[in-house]
């Protein structure tokens, strides 16, 4: 828990508003998924908050916001002259993004990784409980969580996703224990089980970076329940950096040697091994033929926007939905890969002043925490990337423009573990 003095403190609201950032950064229902549509009614709610916080901290916007807005809107002209084809939903999205993305900057500066784990910890253990009862009374919560959710993102009765803000069931695969799987997975608040362990592990990167000396604690129990029950092979790569930096960070190099019978024993769950192995040799097999690889994971994903990427690598696609290099080869399935979306989305030029800026926030992490835990952060945000396009949404978007949108402010503050 972290207490400010009283000219830095956070209010209710404030932290009301972290819980909205965070559920709309999950993406569990059609309704969040609309933060970007003008005419979505989740985008109306979620802008008119937005406005509301303005108002109430009195946010202004600086020159590197309009600076931001200019690039965008020049980006998106080069990519109509270079593909002759513009979104007219492009910049109105993006423009959303970054500004609620500034106003997240703007109210929390370095003070979001206390406000985030203030509000990850209770929705984490109260859908470790939905989970729970879901073992053990299956029809019972099943029936709960479909009578009061929030319309579902997918059509497809396989992936129909019923939520009902702090729980989600995927719909038919619930009932089908698939052989990778020891137990129903636990998809906690988020849209898939993956989804809510990459927000688990950024709970941990959070608590780690606060208390840079403190390997368990209550909330990393939490956590590291909530990333053990998802049983996602993206959270156990991305805790298992984690915990990897945090042994170099701290100079204990040789628990390393002591947590490898541990590591090789999680290495081999069929969740992690069986299912890369089975990803991985789908697409070796296939030989560059995508329309013949059978399963669209993760490695797909990274396949088919590396092919994508290969053909306009400097500026993108932009906004570009059709007629793209993938379509002329018949192949009809998104990129989800979030590295993929965004060097296909924004090209090389665009995608490394991304990461430049990330890389540079370690500058207010180390001044405020005195630590290199920086790199706890950049550890989620890079790993999800691979399976997740989370990194787009406002709450993540605030980490790499914070050092530009942020307005740091000195303050005193006294930390001790939840």
């Amino acid at each position: 828990m972290v207490k400010l003095i009283e000219k830095t403190k956070i209010s209710t609201l404030d932290y009301l508003y972290m819980l909205f950032l965070i559920i709309y950064a999950a993406q569990a229902s059609a309704f969040v998924r609309g933060l970007g549509d003008p005419l979505s009614q989740g985008n109306g709610l979620a802008v008119f908050f937005t406005l509301v916080m303005m108002v109430r901290h009195r946010v202004k916007f600086n020159n590197y916001f309009l600076v931001s807005i200019a690039v965008l809107v020049l980006y998106t002209l080069l990519t109509f002259i270079a593909h002759n084809y513009v979104s007219m939903g492009f910049i109105p999205r993006w423009f959303i993004y970054l500004s609620i993305a500034y106003v997240i900057c703007q109210i929390y500066d370095e003070r979001i990784l206390c406000v985030i784990e203030r509000i990850l910890i209770p929705l984490v253990i109260i859908s470790m409980i939905m989970w729970v009862f879901h073992l053990i009374f299956p029809s019972i919560i099943y029936n709960f969580v479909e009578t009061y959710s929030l319309p579902s993102f997918s059509d497809n009765p396989s992936y129909m996703t019923y939520n009902c803000i702090i729980y989600t069931i995927n719909g038919d695969e619930d009932r089908v224990l698939s052989d990778y799987y020891m137990f129903k997975r636990n998809a906690g608040f988020a849209f898939e089980p993956g989804a809510y362990s990459c927000l688990a592990c950024l709970g941990v990167a959070c608590n780690w970076i606060r208390n840079k000396n403190k390997l368990i604690s209550i909330p990393i129990i939490i956590y590291l329940a909530a990333i053990v029950t998802s049983q996602s092979t993206t959270g156990v790569f991305i805790f298992g950096a984690l915990l990897l930096a945090w042994m170099i960070i701290n100079k204990k190099i040789w628990w390393a040697i002591l947590l490898s019978p541990f590591v090789l024993y999680v290495a081999r769950l069929g969740f992690v091994s069986d299912k890369f192995t089975a990803e991985y040799t789908d697409v070796v097999s296939a030989g560059g033929n995508l329309n013949a690889v059978d399963y669209h994971g993760r490695m797909f994903g990274l396949e088919a926007s590396w092919m994508e990427f290969s053909h306009h690598p400097i500026i993108g696609l932009g906004g570009k939905m059709k007629g793209t290099f993938l379509d002329s080869i018949g192949v009809d399935s998104p990129i989800f890969s979030g590295i993929g979306y965004l060097l296909t989305t924004f090209g090389l030029i665009l995608s490394v002043l991304y990461f430049a800026l990330l890389f540079k926030y370690k500058k207010i992490l180390r001044n405020k925490y005195n630590n290199s835990g920086w790199w706890y952060i950049i550890i989620v945000l890079f790993i999800s990337m691979f399976s997740y396009q989370m990194w787009q949404q406002p709450l993540f978007l605030a980490f790499a423009f914070m050092p530009i949108y942020g307005r740091p402010r000195v303050i005193e503050s006294t930390y001790k573990v939840l």
